[in-house]
């Protein structure tokens, strides 16, 4: 029977049930026929199966030595077809295995379109009531885990870790993410902007709030009296992001090395439980655990996946680089030992001495028209970088917006855009550095063309080109006529028309590919965002929730949403009206059967019949699941008069027309029976006619 299963030979398992073959019979890993089945994604031998377990009355989630499912087991080794049909027929989708995954979870990674229609017996529709319900109640204890479970994922965590978008735009898991936003991830969401922003203008202001010249002066108490004021809540804010920047890496550093614990018990158990399947060419069980095993050593900690958690790294880095340097450019420098700022045409050295004497100020010495910054100051390089942390702290501010739901698809777009526009830029710095060096070879070397003196002016004025702005083509024209033309009009040519249009094609069709993907992108951001939250609830919060969950999605009931397309067809249409007639079915057999007899004849052959009432099947429509689609009750008693009136009428009409068929043949044999006479007493007559 394993074998005639794990081969979907359902006619050899019909034989062998009549030879009297135990149709739950086990191997020594406690798997039936139906496991086999599952497994090898047999779905004739699966139907074969589940039908005859029916009419012994036996269950379809009968378990295994590892309190395995067939329905856990099919999703498992990711056997989508077989694990729909088992959904369909009520297999219980949360399910736990000896180690407390429930088969909901495993979903999420192996069978994506399996678990969006799970997720559907979770969610109704009423079309004509403009109402959508949500039964979040029976999910309660998979929304959000235990305190310290980090073994355990919840569904949540399996579409986040696999970057499951089309999971997470289900109606389910947006219900649950506005469910947890509400009650914790708003809240936390703006305490973290609202600090950071205050980061951000401590350090903003004490960049800009003196001059770079003078910032390492300080006159007390005035006026300089709140730069130290400045400087306190900046250094401990900053030290207090470090400390969470640091807390979430070992969390998730804890996460990965608690996962990973858990699952490779669980993978040796499995191999010591599991022995090789007959009908398998290799053992797939043991093939799905060595891929498991290879999975585990490719993870690694979630903190390095995401590049926003780098670049705040990056910032904090530069904010202790600056605090050194302005300590030391404070401690150890004075206006009699320290580089000047600027220095004029006459040398560094003139313009140190004349501040010395009192001549020139650091700030006047920066103001003389003919001022340069010293590159050898350290005030310079102070200020470059102060100037650099600006802009990435302002940008970091990105980082905290993508948690709201209509910053997120934006930001997401434009992340897009940049990382399209990155590679663009690969390609083009095969052109722009190949003209460079012909720029230089022509124009550099000893020329009157100030703008290709040297390789840094020489790359800016090529930049210029590509953007069709000024540049000194007038002396280069002068210089070498015929190269001016070959390489200005080539580099403007591949450039400024060919390239500039290629970026802005490419642009437009990465905005149309990820538009329709950037609110399910948003959508993961969201997730992970409050995941992270999540792991900070104390235990009592997340009782808390839970009770929420409880009391008011038991279901909960809200208006459908206008964006989204909840329109009939036929399929919800058929399903709707299975649904109704299994709510009234012991109500009236009879009609329910014609019911059933015009719906298949409406859906599949138009108007002629496909079976006789007596032979249609009454037995297995308490297994049919809950339909996405729902009517109200009124409307649905309206439709069973309806279409039990229209059965009737057809069946009068069918009796009739049986009739007259029946008569216009008696008839036609009487006739046919009258003229035969007539002929044969016409031949008898005249025998040579």
């Amino acid at each position: 029977m394993h074998v005639a299963a794990a081969t979907n030979y359902s006619k050899l398992i019909h034989l062998l049930y009549a030879w009297k073959a135990d149709i739950t019979a086990k191997n020594r890993a406690g798997q039936t026929p139906l496991h086999y089945a599952a497994c090898n994604d047999a779905l004739e031998a699966c139907k074969a199966l589940v039908r005859l377990m029916r009419d012994n009355s036996v269950s379809i989630d009968v378990e295994d030595a590892r309190k395995r499912s067939p329905l856990f087991a099919a999703v498992e080794l990711g056997r989508s077809d077989a694990a729909q049909w088992l959904v369909e027929q009520g297999a219980d989708i949360k399910k736990q295995d000896a180690s407390e995954r429930p088969c909901l979870t495993i979903m999420m990674k192996k069978t994506s379109r399996v678990a969006k229609f799970a997720l559907n017996h979770y969610h109704e529709i009423d079309v004509p009531n403009r109402k959508e319900r949500f039964r979040l109640k029976d999910l309660s204890d998979l929304i959000i885990s235990e305190k310290n479970e980090s073994a355990r994922k919840t569904p949540l965590q399996f579409i986040v870790d696999y970057k499951q978008l089309d999971v997470v735009m289900h109606p389910v898991i947006e219900r649950i993410l506005k469910v947890k936003w509400s009650n914790f991830g708003r809240k936390q969401a703006s305490k973290d902007l609202g600090i950071y922003v205050l980061y951000i203008a401590l350090w903003t202001s004490l960049g800009v709030g003196a001059s770079w010249q003078t910032r390492y002066r300080y006159v007390l108490p005035n006026p300089d009296a709140w730069r130290v004021t400045f400087w306190i809540p900046a250094i401990i804010t900053t030290l207090c992001l470090i400390v969470l920047e640091i807390r979430e890496y070992r969390t998730s550093q804890a996460n990965l090395s608690k996962w990973k614990s858990y699952r490779r018990k669980n993978i040796t158990d499995d191999k010591a439980q599991y022995p090789p399947m007959s009908g398998q060419n290799p053992n797939v069980i043991t093939e799905y655990l060595e891929h498991e095993e290879t999975d585990l050593l490719k993870m690694q900690p979630s903190y390095f996946r995401d590049f926003w958690n780098l670049f705040d790294c990056t910032i904090y880095a530069t904010h202790i680089l600056i605090f050194i340097l302005h300590m030391i450019e404070v401690a150890a420098f004075t206006a009699d030992n320290r580089a000047p700022p600027c220095c004029g045409t006459a040398g560094c050295d003139v313009t140190a001495r004349q501040i010395r004497t009192g001549e020139l100020t650091d700030l006047s010495a920066c103001s003389a028209s003919d001022a340069s910054v010293n590159n050898v100051s350290l005030s310079v390089w102070l200020n470059r970088f102060i100037a650099i942390n600006v802009i990435m702290m302002w940008l970091g501010i990105i980082k905290h917006l993508r948690p709201f739901r209509h910053l997120g698809p934006l930001i997401v777009m434009l992340a897009k855009a940049l990382v399209d526009v990155g590679w663009f830029l690969m390609l083009f710095l095969i052109f722009y550095v190949a003209y460079v060096f012909a720029f230089w070879i022509i124009f550099g070397l000893h020329t009157p063309i100030n703008s290709m003196s040297t390789v840094d002016r020489i790359m800016f004025s090529l930049y210029r080109i590509t953007l069709v702005d000024e540049y000194q083509y007038d002396q280069m024209h002068a210089f070498d006529i015929v190269m001016t033309y070959i390489l200005v009009g080539t580099f403007l040519v591949i450039s400024a028309v060919l390239c500039i249009n290629i970026l802005i094609a490419m642009l437009s069709d990465t905005f149309h590919r990820i538009y329709s993907n950037a609110k399910a992108t948003a959508r993961m951001q969201q997730a992970i965002f409050l995941l992270k939250t999540e792991e900070g609830l104390t235990t009592a919060q997340r009782a808390d929730f839970k009770s929420v969950i409880r009391k008011n999605y038991n279901p909960k009931e809200v208006d459908m949403s206008d964006q989204q397309d909840y329109g009939y067809n036929e399929e919800s249409d058929f399903a709707r009206m299975r649904t109704l007639i299994e709510r009234y079915q012991r109500d009236n057999v009879a009609a329910i059967k014609m019911i059933l007899l015009n719906i298949s004849r409406v859906k599949e052959e138009g108007n002629q019949p496909v079976m006789d009432s007596a032979d249609f099947p009454t037995q297995g429509y308490q297994d049919i699941p809950a339909p996405t689609y729902h009517v109200s009750a009124r409307d649905g008693i309206r439709s069973l008069r309806r279409a039990s009136s229209a059965a009737r009428s057809q069946s009068k009409r069918s009796s009739c027309s049986k009739l007259r068929e029946s008569r216009m043949d008696a008839s036609n044999r009487e006739r046919g029976s009258s003229v035969g006479d007539q002929s044969q007493s016409h031949d008898h007559e005249n025998p040579d006619g």
